[in-house]
């Protein structure tokens, strides 16, 4: 009913009041006193319950009471107690029924109220399940049975005739991997009367499977006991299909939000969901109004309360970093007026308590006709902590450039293509390229053919897996050549797989012609040992000749001689006849002691017997020397062997045997002639005490072993030790025969 129409009922009732109570007063006045009682008892009663609204009640009882008493005063009959009495019992009825029939029309009208006020929400309700498509559900679970709506049957994927309407039979379209989660759930909810809401799969007749969201609530009976559940159901297959590829699609989002501004206002829900979905602060500017919304996520990022009021653009701006407003206001105007395509900026922003951290904010604007713009909304996300993360690879980036630009070699980053993803200093000054030029180049490109084809079998080895040292020539155009030391060392990445490799080069030029010089200057001091040890072995070569054809020759006459002067002297010089006979024999012992020292200086037993009876012979002569047991074995030994060889060979072996009877403190010798490969080759073993691995190279040079390397290393040969300390030693010497020279 309208307004116009309420008030002329309003208006009605009143008239009809007022002429019912002038009725009351003239049959008041016309009839004797004791007939008003009964109309004034029953007429006003009927009348009270068929008036509508509380205000014409009041106004109708109180005209009544003034008229009921107005009539009493002017009535032409005798007013007598009992009449008196009457119209006050009158009155009080009356008020008291008034007041009853007044709460009564309230409380109904109260219902009515209810009922529109329930039936309209009812209305919205159903037109919110029917946009919102949900379904709705009533179980009782004391009789398992159901109740659905139309838009429940299509979520579930059944039509109405095929459906039984129990808890079991739905239950059995659950998911069976959700099913006995669900239904655990439920339960839950009833024993405790808490909400029940989770999220599950149903399985449709052709075999699909659509995600659900249910949500519901249980209801007590008349006695108090949870006897039943409502509840309802709305597909969310394709939000949770959107949660599994919200990353891929994030930018997607992003331009849909932008596109369907307006759309996403009007559906609050889905506007909701979306932003909850991006964790972004959203703000709506009204440009006409100078107004501004900041959702409550865009509060709490900013440090303030949900409740707190924020309406001004004035304030958003007033905090941005001094250093990045003007940055920031610049390019929203730009994009306001039409220079930019859309507006996006990363700055610094002040919290509410007083802190700045960054955010990465983005907007969209509504223009009118006239191409001014009238609404702008957008989004901001909290990027502190990628910013965090550039600036602590940026300082660790710094850090690392200029480690390796102070490094003392060549150091790059080589990718799969064989690319140079990174240089430092000392590479570009190498090449004489900048980092520009080098960054992007192939390794080909860089070396050239050449150079390439040098690196290329360490290049595909590294890329394979398997770390590589090397070195190179590298010849670079007017800077001569360099010699370079290099390693490659794979890089993988999560997965195991090879990205790349690092490339450490070291420029060993000055090495290697030290090294050349080294080994010039060590060829000379071999050349010069040579001919030292060749003019030694000469030297006692002669010395021992002359002692054996001069010296001892005399020797031999002048021990004669004395014998033959004993001889001839009388008996009775008996004194100097012993004297005479005693020099003969000193003469006699210094001309064997002058054949030993001749032997030693040049035993010519090797030019005549050769190496292996003069090596026996000199092993069996130590042992009886010595008391040691020393024992020789020759195995496949040519008899006649080069001299120096022969020398060289014999030398060691007086060496070695010098220095088990000097130093070794050992009871037991092996000496062994063995031809090995092509060459010929000595060991002299002992079980002496040994040597401490400390003291080899600092006792080279007393033990002899020194001359005896030497030696060796003058015919081409090899010289090694080895000795355990308490478990002996063992020198081996090699020397290289000439194929006609080893068996004769």
């Amino acid at each position: 009913m309208t307004p116009i129409g309420i008030q002329a009922q309003s208006i009605g009732w009143i008239v009809a009041a007022t002429t019912f109570a002038a009725a009351v007063f003239m049959l008041d006045l016309i009839t004797p006193p004791w007939t008003a009682a009964p109309m004034l008892y029953v007429l006003p009663i009927l009348l009270t319950w068929l008036i509508r609204g509380r205000g014409i009640v009041a106004f109708f009882t109180v005209g009544v009471l003034v008229f009921t008493w107005a009539g009493a005063v002017f009535s032409p009959g005798e007013l007598t107690s009992d009449v008196t009495t009457n119209r006050i019992m009158a009155s009080v009825l009356l008020i008291v029924i008034a007041t009853l029939v007044s709460r009564q029309k309230q409380l109904t009208q109260q219902r009515k109220a209810g009922r529109e006020a329930l039936q309209e929400s009812e209305e919205r309700l159903l037109l919110a399940l029917d946009s919102a498509s949900m379904g709705t559900w009533e179980w009782d679970c004391t009789t398992d049975s159901l109740r659905w709506n139309e838009r429940q049957f299509e979520l579930f994927g059944l039509r109405s005739e095929d459906f039984h309407g129990t808890g079991d039979e739905a239950l059995s379209r659950i998911h069976a991997e959700d099913r006995s989660r669900v239904d655990a759930a439920i339960r839950e909810a009833l024993e405790e009367g808490v909400t029940f809401r989770d999220e599950f799969r149903v399985v449709h007749a052709d075999g699909s499977v659509r995600w659900l969201f249910g949500s519901g609530r249980p209801v007590r009976d008349e006695h108090g006991r949870w006897s039943c559940m409502t509840g309802v159901n709305f597909d969310i297959t394709d939000r949770r299909r959107a949660q599994e590829k919200v990353q891929k699609q994030n930018e997607a989002l992003e331009a849909r939000v932008y596109e369907r501004t307006a759309a996403l206002i009007e559906a609050n829900e889905r506007w909701d969901w979306v932003v909850r979905a991006t964790n972004d602060g959203v703000w709506d500017w009204d440009l006409l109004y100078g107004t501004a919304y900041f959702s409550p996520r865009w509060k709490e990022m900013h440090g303030f309360q949900d409740s707190d009021a924020l309406e001004s653009v004035q304030e958003w701006s007033a905090r941005i970093h001094p250093e990045d407003r003007h940055r920031v206001l610049g390019a929203l105007d730009q994009y306001l007026e039409g220079k930019q395509s859309r507006f996006s900026a990363e700055y610094r922003i002040q919290k509410k308590d007083g802190t700045y951290f960054w955010v990465f904010d983005r907007g969209i604007a509504i223009f009118n006709d006239e191409g001014r713009a009238v609404r702008m909304v957008g989004a901001e996300s909290d990027v502190t902590w990628r910013k965090e993360a550039e600036e602590a690879l940026r300082r660790r980036e710094y850090e690392f450039r200029a480690l390796a630009d102070n490094v003392p070699a060549f150091f790059s980053y080589i990718d799969r293509d064989q690319r140079y993803r990174f240089v430092n200093k000392r590479y570009e000054e190498l090449f004489g390229r900048s980092h520009e030029e080098l960054i992007g180049m192939s390794v080909q490109d860089l070396l050239g053919q050449d150079g390439y084809a040098q690196l290329q079998p360490f290049l595909d080895q590294a890329l394979a897996g398997e770390p590589v040292s090397f070195e190179y020539e590298l010849t670079l155009p007017g800077d001569g050549t360099h010699y370079l030391a290099g390693q490659y060392v794979p890089d993988r990445d999560q997965q195991g797989q090879v990205a790349g490799l690092f490339a450490l080069l070291t420029d060993i030029t000055a090495l290697k012609s030290s090294e050349a010089l080294l080994r010039e200057r060590e060829g000379q001091l071999r050349d010069l040992g040579t001919r030292l040890l060749r003019a030694q072995e000469e030297e006692r070569r002669r010395i021992s000749r002359d002692l054996h054809d001069d010296v001892m020759q005399r020797m031999g006459t002048l021990t004669l001689d004395l014998y033959g002067l004993a001889s001839l002297m009388s008996s009775e010089d008996r004194g100097l006849v012993s004297q005479l006979k005693a020099c003969g024999a000193s003469a006699e012992q210094l001309t064997t002691d002058l054949q030993q020292m001749a032997h030693q200086l040049h035993p010519s037993v090797l030019e005549y017997v050769g190496l292996e009876a003069a090596a026996r012979k000199h092993v069996n002569e130590f042992a009886a020397r010595t008391g040691l047991t020393a024992e020789f074995m020759a195995r496949d030994a040519p008899k006649m062997i080069p001299l120096d060889h022969a020398t060289c060979l014999y030398r060691v072996l007086q060496e070695g045997l010098q220095n088990v009877h000097k130093h070794a403190n050992a009871t037991t010798v092996l000496v062994r002639l063995l031809r090995s490969g092509r060459g010929l080759g000595l060991c002299v073993q002992d079980d002496g005490r040994g040597i401490e691995g400390g003291d080899v190279a600092a006792r080279r040079k007393g033990l002899g072993l020194t001359s005896m390397a030497e030696r060796v290393g003058m015919l081409n040969g090899t010289f090694r030790i080895r000795t355990k300390p308490g478990d002996g030693t063992e020198i081996h010497a090699w020397v290289p025969l000439e194929a006609d020279g080893r068996d004769t």
